[in-house]
């Protein structure tokens, strides 16, 4: 396994000093930006689906064509 200290990734978060702050460099931060950035982006796209369903679905309901057969033995 490739990686730093302990086996971490290079630029993982890593514990400085006596109070163990976290500290992580530019390149791994910037690249969990952006893993985070792409899943928004199918979160984002999932949901309007949902939602085009959701309208799909009222739209259906709100139909006049609908009718209840009051005597379905006639």
């Amino acid at each position: 396994m490739a990686g730093g200290r302990g086996g971490r990734p290079p630029g993982a978060l890593q514990s400085k000093g006596p109070r163990r702050r976290l500290a992580c460099d530019a390149e791994y931060a910037s690249a969990s930006f952006k893993h985070a950035q792409k899943y928004e982006e199918l979160f984002k796209l999932a949901d309007q689906n949902v939602e085009e369903l959701e309208n799909d679905l009222v739209d259906e309901d709100n139909t006049d064509n609908f009718q209840l057969d009051d005597n379905p033995d006639d």
